[in-house]
C-alpha cells in the first residue's frame, strides 16, 4: 500500500552507528502528532546478525557443528557408500578423529 501525504513536516532521526550509504531500507517507527501535521521517523537500533550453528569439522563423509548451547552435533553427508572405496573404515576413521577433536576441545576449555 502506498499513500502520499502532502503538507507534513517530517523529521528523520537515524542511528549514527549504521553506514548510511550501504542501506536501502531503514527499520523504525513513524509517529504523528495529534493534528497530523508533523511526523517523526525514528530508526530502530541496529540488530546483531543472527549466527547459525558454527561448522567445526567438514570432512569427506562427516561434518560437525557446534550448537549455541555448547553441544556438538555430527551429520553424515549424502554419499553413496557403494561409490566410496573402503567406506566402513573411512567412516570409522573420521568418527574417531571427531571424538579426538571433541575431547581436545573439552580439555582446552578447562584450562
Amino acid at each position: 500500500m502506498r499513500k502520499v501525504l502532502n503538507g507534513i513536516d517530517l523529521t528523520l532521526e537515524v542511528n549514527e552507528d549504521c553506514e548510511q550509504m550501504a542501506r536501502s531500507v531503514m527499520n523504525g517507527a513513524l509517529n504523528f502528532n495529534k493534528s497530523g501535521t508533523k511526523a517523526t521517523f525514528v530508526e530502530a537500533a541496529p540488530r546483531r546478525a543472527h549466527t547459525r550453528n558454527t561448522k567445526v569439522w567438514d570432512g569427506e563423509l562427516l561434518s560437525m557443528i557446534l550448537k549455541p548451547n555448547g553441544a556438538y552435533q555430527v551429520h553424515t553427508k549424502n554419499v553413496n557408500p557403494l561409490a566410496v572405496d573402503n567406506f566402513e573404515m573411512r567412516m570409522y576413521n573420521e568418527a574417531c578423529a571427531l571424538v579426538l577433536l571433541i575431547r581436545d576441545a573439552k580439555i582446552a576449555s578447562r584450562n
